[in-house]
């Protein structure tokens, strides 16, 4: 897995759960905490994300209930209203839909 694409799940991880520890992440993308805070770094400026400090500490998802879609969804979503047609089975609508509702419990 290239850097781009374990970003994106960075991202995805945080939005679904909130809050994350660096060693959690590096866990689960089998690499250095070093190279955690590296993408986190290159996050930030672009996505919103809180350093929480201290013994439960880790990374906050600080999005305000806006949506943030992924480079994929964000192409989806234009292919979709291109064509005026979605397949409600359709697991990348599922997704976006889940992200609209989630943004939406926020407001």
């Amino acid at each position: 897995m290239g850097f781009y694409e374990r970003r994106e799940k960075i991202k995805e991880i945080l939005r679904r759960k909130g809050r994350v520890q660096c060693a959690e992440l590096a866990e689960e993308f089998l690499v250095s905490k070093n190279t955690i805070l590296k993408d986190i770094n290159a996050i930030t400026p672009t996505f919103p994300i809180t350093t929480v400090y201290g013994r439960n500490g880790g990374y906050e998802f600080a999005g305000d209930g806006s949506t943030w879609l992924n480079a994929r969804q964000t192409e989806y979503l234009y292919t979709y209203m291109r064509k005026h047609n979605a397949d409600p089975t359709d697991e990348t609508f599922k997704e976006i839909l889940d992200v609209l509702e989630h943004a939406k419990s926020k407001m």
